[in-house]
């Protein structure tokens, strides 16, 4: 040891000595961390002063204390980066509304990252935005169902007055009053709204095919959008069993049933407009008893002038008693509910294929995102208050 150290004269820097390395107790900083010196690096025992996850003397975060609920601990509001949620809005984090600085991707007047609508960069023609397409509701000048300034045509809609039937489970029931498409949703109607048109049989009066569940939830929200009306449904995550202790998050949608938009029909609406129980077998026949089914189903041979399995264009064959068309012996229909698991959604109708036996308004359950030729949908709105 230097001799100076030796009789007391150390060089001190802090807490150390530069000479001999001797530190003193007086000069240690504990104030960045009170389980270690900042100037020497000397540890000792815990010293924090927890305040929940937060130690109140050096700032310290306890991450075994942490409760995160997103992005966000509960107990101490700290904010977790990674867990951020920008797909919404890149300025904004859709959890915790933490802002940061522009992250935006513009493609003409959209972010292709979170789908948000840059307002300065339309370009208006009437209700339309030459630009991107986007439609301003508001804009628009109704004549009927169709706009004058865009051509924008509504779907034609058949209103039916409420009462009570026995569905398809024989259960007594009360349906509101309410409206429902006249045809299937066409693949005119669709690509004017969706941008796209996933038909395997093409026609643009053909009721459009190939479209999943959530494809026909998420055109229900659009035209909703589109025509200045509320939205029907909103997203939410549900969580499913995989298997023994597994488990994982799926894309759901809720139904706001006092909205004014469209929607799915319910499994009892499509049945109170398309059919009626027969007491005198167990199949679900049309309302009006005296068309015959050849007059109204659609399945392919029963078509004379196509005897190949395809779609047809919308009202060639008769409508049933309330003025529907093709919910018979035709292309299978999406409807809101499923089985009780909500691992499934349901169709009704029988499909293209089958013949004169089959010719009913059957139940079958299939995962929601499954697409297939047989697959279209109607849509449907609830009656509003006068």
């Amino acid at each position: 040891m230097n001799i100076k150290c030796l009789l007391g004269f150390h060089d001190w820097i802090g807490c150390k000595c530069k000479v001999c390395g001797k530190t003193r107790d007086a000069e240690h900083d504990w104030s960045k961390d009170c389980e270690e010196c900042s100037l020497c690096g000397k540890k000792r025992d815990n010293q924090h002063k927890w305040d929940g996850c937060k130690c109140t003397v050096c700032g310290k975060w306890r991450n075994d204390q942490h409760k995160w609920n997103g992005c966000k601990c509960t107990v101490c509001g700290n904010i977790l980066d990674s867990a951020h949620d920008w797909k919404k809005d890149c300025e904004k984090c859709s959890v915790c509304g933490e802002k940061r600085d522009n992250q935006h991707k513009w493609d003409g007047c959209k972010c292709t990252v979170c789908g948000k609508w840059r307002n300065d960069q339309h370009k208006w023609d009437g209700c339309k935005c030459t630009v991107c397409g986007r439609i301003l509701a508001s804009a628009h000048e109704w004549t009927g169902r169709v706009c004058n300034k865009c051509g924008f045509v509504k779907p034609d809609m058949i209103f039916i007055e409420g009462g009570e039937f026995k569905n398809c489970f024989n259960n007594d029931v009360s349906i509101s009053s309410f409206f429902i498409g006249k045809y299937p949703i066409t693949q005119k109607e669709y690509e004017k709204i969706m941008g796209k048109n996933p038909s395997f049989f093409k026609g643009e009066n053909n009721p459009v095919d190939s479209v999943n569940w959530y494809d026909a939830v998420e055109f229900c929200n659009k035209l909703s959008k589109n025509e200045g009306l509320e939205p029907t449904y909103y997203e939410t995550e549900e969580m499913v069993s995989t298997g023994f202790c597994s488990f994982r998050f799926i894309k759901e949608y809720k139904c706001n049933w006092k909205a004014n938009g469209y929607r799915l029909p319910t499994r009892d609406e499509w049945g109170y407009s398309a059919i009626r129980e027969d007491n005198q077998s167990n199949y679900y026949k049309y309302y009006n008893k005296s068309i015959n089914f050849h007059e109204v189903d659609m399945y392919y041979k029963n078509n004379r002038n196509c005897s190949k399995y395809t779609t047809h264009q919308e009202g060639s064959k008769k409508p049933n008693e309330l003025c529907i068309f093709d919910v018979c012996g035709y292309v299978c229909e999406w409807y809101w509910e499923g089985p009780s698991d909500q691992s499934n959604r349901s169709l009704r109708s029988s499909g293209i294929y089958p013949g004169d036996n089959y010719c009913r308004v059957g139940l079958y359950y299939f995962n929601p995102e499954i697409r297939d030729r047989d697959f279209v949908f109607r849509i449907a709105r609830r009656q509003l208050e006068q």
